[in-house]
């Protein structure tokens, strides 16, 4: 005897997506139903998968992106780079 599973569903006519999903599911021929809603989201398992091994795919062609890091304001490209205070660095070499 096949193992099977029954699970129940209501729409919320109020929700356009669940009229909008009733209205496909009404289309269907009665005894096909069941099919197309184990198709339905069968497929959109799949399509998941498809999606994110294409974006995978393209970060790998495209490499790392560098971020830029943009400057204060108040910073000038003929600043010279500023010493680090000792007692900064003091702190740090504490940790």
């Amino acid at each position: 005897m096949r193992e099977q599973r029954r699970f129940s569903i209501r729409f919320d006519l109020a929700n356009p997506q669940h009229t909008s999903a009733w209205e496909l599911l009404s289309r269907q021929r009665e005894g096909q139903k069941n099919d197309y809603v184990i198709a339905a989201i069968a497929g959109s398992a799949d399509l998941r998968q498809v999606v994110r091994e294409e974006i995978r795919a393209a970060l790998r062609e495209v490499g790392p992106v560098p971020v830029p890091v943009p400057a204060p304001a108040d910073a000038r490209e003929d600043d010279a780079p500023q010493a680090i205070p000792s007692d900064i660095l003091d702190f740090l070499q504490s940790l």
